[in-house]
């Protein structure tokens, strides 16, 4: 299934390939494109949208695609305690001019 998860709010001295690093130890599906996004309201935080094809067969990915179809968002630790806060992606905010992406 082709998804575009967002996560809303992120440190802008996060790497995208550490994000990718993340999803893809998640095992969940394979990462199309990732977009990184300045956030207007605070320069030190950035949004990031990630395109992908996730694996309904796999327990995250069908997981991932139940909880935000139904509306509600997944969180992601990645580092001890911290998490991020993942919800379905708009398609137009990927084709944005003010993103930065990397195709993978």
């Amino acid at each position: 299934m082709e998804a575009t998860l967002c996560i809303p709010r992120i440190e802008r001295s996060t790497q995208l390939e550490y994000v990718r690093a993340i999803f893809n130890k998640m095992n969940m599906g394979i990462i199309n494109r990732i977009s990184e996004i300045p956030l207007r309201v605070d320069a030190s935080y950035k949004r990031v949208m990630i395109q992908m094809t996730i694996n309904m067969e796999n327990d995250k990915g069908s997981y991932i695609v139940s909880r935000i179809r139904s509306g509600q968002n997944v969180k992601i630790v990645h580092n001890g305690p911290e998490y991020w806060k993942v919800v379905m992606g708009r398609v137009n905010v990927v084709d944005s001019p003010d993103r930065t992406t990397k195709a993978f």
